[in-house]
């Protein structure tokens, strides 16, 4: 991608990369925050979703961009937990405890935030790809890697610990 300084007009690319960030940046941002629990670590994913982007010398075409972002931010958290499963067992095999995530906010929003938190990730993941992202089952199997037997499973199991944690509110 060259730029042209001298006369300040940005590319092609640069625009595109533009207009896809004012579309998309406040969705992603909500994703990523609901898969980490951290806004800090929701903006590093985000961040590197559209750096990725920036990467394609020819751009991506405006009916992709979303779902290549998306998936781009899914991808670098699966890879964010796998290493921080690795580090946490590492730790453990040399008797460090884990570190307990502290609470946020008050009230029954706060408590299914902090149960939807303690999900393990995967459960947490089909949650809010399946509704707040409004996937189907083969779509979520399909950002996640997996298949959609194990999407329609970890979904149930993580409704199934919310509502005993709640009840089922009948």
């Amino acid at each position: 991608m060259t730029r042209e300084v001298s006369r300040g007009v940005p590319s092609a690319a640069e625009d595109r990369l533009r207009a896809a960030f004012e579309e998309h940046h406040i969705r992603l941002l909500r994703l990523g925050l609901l898969l980490t629990g951290r806004p800090d670590l929701a903006e590093d994913l985000v961040q590197d979703a559209y750096v990725r982007a920036a990467r394609h010398p020819d751009g991506l075409a405006p009916e992709v961009v979303g779902a290549y972002l998306r998936q781009t931010l899914v991808n670098a958290w699966r890879n964010r937990v796998r290493r921080l499963v690795r580090e946490r067992r590492a730790l453990m095999r040399h008797g460090v405890p884990a570190e307990e995530a502290p609470a946020t906010g008050s009230g029954d929003a706060a408590a299914l935030w902090t149960a939807v938190r303690a999900l393990p990730p995967g459960q947490r993941a089909c949650l809010v790809l399946r509704y707040y992202e409004d996937l189907g089952e083969r779509e979520t199997a399909g950002l996640l890697g997996c298949s959609v037997g194990t999407v329609k499973s970890q979904t149930a199991k993580a409704l199934a610990h919310l509502r005993r944690e709640f009840g089922d509110g009948d």
